[in-house]
């Protein structure tokens, strides 16, 4: 007996299913975008770079108070700056970071009593870890990149001052809004 209710049941399962409508699921697919002016990219000869400072010697530091000045440039490709008239569509900004005490870049090392600044195309001190806003009037876009130039240089920090090896690395990104 059991057994036929059984029977009996999955027949009437099958025949309630195989008789109704097909099962209608509604959804939805949402899609979401976002258009932007593309940002410059940094040449691949600009992403690592060495400058060679020289030698200088402690009488210099101490007379002068400042080393060579020694030029390092980036190098921006595919830069989007739009139909304006300026040449720029959005600001543009760049940051220098590194080991700092205030405005001066630290170095490491066997010498001691120096430290490194930084400075634009235009003399303007670069502050570590501070957006620097480049002007429209300081980017020149041709052939589609534009290179940014700019001048590092050894300063004296103190009279005492001892000779030897320096080094520091320094990074940089670009901020475009």
């Amino acid at each position: 007996m059991t057994n036929h209710i059984m029977v009996l049941t999955l027949l009437m399962l099958f025949t309630t299913y195989s008789n109704s409508e097909p099962a209608n699921f509604d959804g939805k697919v949402e899609m979401k975008g976002h258009i932007y002016d593309s940002a410059c990219t940094i040449d691949t000869g600009s992403l690592d770079q060495t400058v060679s400072m020289g030698n200088t010697a402690i009488h210099e530091l101490l007379e002068h108070g400042i080393g060579p000045n020694k030029s390092f440039s980036i190098k921006l490709i595919d830069c989007d700056f739009g139909k304006n008239p300026n040449g720029v569509k959005g600001d543009l900004g760049i940051t220098f970071d590194g080991p700092r005490d205030g405005d001066i870049f630290m170095v490491s090392g066997d010498a001691s009593g120096v430290g490194l600044t930084i400075s634009s195309e235009t003399q303007d001190q670069i502050v570590p870890g501070q957006i620097d806003k480049l002007m429209r009037n300081e980017i020149h876009v041709e052939n589609n990149f534009t290179v940014l130039t700019y001048h590092v240089q050894l300063v004296k920090l103190s009279n005492s001052l001892i000779s030897g090896d320096y080094y520091t690395t320094l990074s940089f990104k670009l901020d475009y809004n």
